[in-house]
């Protein structure tokens, strides 16, 4: 409302300045009056000048007074882009201080699995619901100490539905969508694979051919190398790694024991390593090795 009043009155003004200015220039021109030495004609072309210089002067002044941003604009502006500067680089520098601390102190990475578990199958959605209700308790509990996850509703709900509407038996991995340090929210999403049979008792995973000849630790070196090949094969087959990453191990004592056999023999040997008992996707990978 007040911007319109501010038109209306500058053009007013500059209607009255104009019709003023014409009347001294038409008074001037029949009176033939000069200005400044100049003569008639001259000083009523000057007189429509100055009127002109009145109509911008005022406009300009009305602006100024009655307008905040015009003052701004006018007279703020090269204080105003110091000051987005100033904090431009301010921000700058709390974003990269904010990196830091989130490589420096990260309580999960981006792509961490916080948890692994086995769901039945054939649940109904009361049950899937609860279930889910279950899981978030969980994880909660986890990290009580150092941060809180954040699942929304939505998410549980839909995960829920998920989860009964499988007939098979589900395993549920909770993985971390970001980088995430001390104290902060966690934002995580749910994946749900089938908990099939990926290697039957006693079944060949891997084989290699190992020599005798070498040194007790290169022999090491070897089963070392050829169990993960193992892990690695299991993996593509559908095998979960846990949650810290882990997949797949052979106490010591048996590696010790197989070094001893391969010793004992007298040309290249093959060592098959097996799965030591029926190997879901849930895991974990029980295997040995079988000369």
């Amino acid at each position: 409302m007040l911007a319109f009043r501010v038109i209306f009155l500058l053009i007013v003004v500059s209607g009255a300045v104009s019709y003023v200015g014409d009347k001294i220039g038409r008074y001037i021109g029949r009176r033939r009056l000069s200005l400044f030495g100049l003569r008639p004609r001259y000083t009523a072309v000057m007189v429509t000048i100055v009127s002109g210089i009145l109509i911008a002067t005022i406009t300009f002044a009305t602006f100024i007074v009655l307008s905040r941003e015009a003052r701004l604009a006018l007279f703020g502006m090269e204080e105003l882009r110091q000051k987005i500067m100033t904090l431009e680089n301010v921000r700058n520098g709390l974003e990269k201080e904010i990196e830091v601390r989130r490589k420096g102190a990260l309580l999960f990475r981006n792509g961490d699995i916080m948890l692994t578990t086995l769901l039945k199958g054939g649940m109904s959605r009361k049950e899937a619901a609860a279930k889910m209700v279950q899981v978030n308790s969980l994880l909660n509990l986890y990290v009580q100490k150092s941060g809180k996850v954040l699942i929304p509703a939505d998410k549980l709900n839909r995960a829920a539905e998920l989860l009964s509407q499988r007939s098979e038996d589900q395993v549920l991995r909770v993985k971390v969508l970001r980088n995430v340090i001390f104290g902060e929210a966690i934002p995580v999403e749910f994946i749900f694979t089938a908990n099939k049979l990926v290697f039957q008792d006693g079944e060949e995973i891997v084989e290699s051919k190992i020599s005798p000849s070498l040194t007790d630790p290169e022999i090491e070196q070897e089963l070392q190398a050829l169990l993960s090949s193992a892990r690695e094969i299991a993996e593509k087959k559908g095998v979960i790694p846990a949650s810290s990453g882990s997949l797949g191990s052979i106490p010591y004592a048996e590696i010790f024991n197989t070094v001893k056999e391969i010793k004992k023999q007298r040309s290249l040997i093959t060592v098959v390593v097996i799965a030591s008992r029926p190997v879901y996707s849930i895991g974990p990978l029980s295997v040995s090795f079988s000369l």
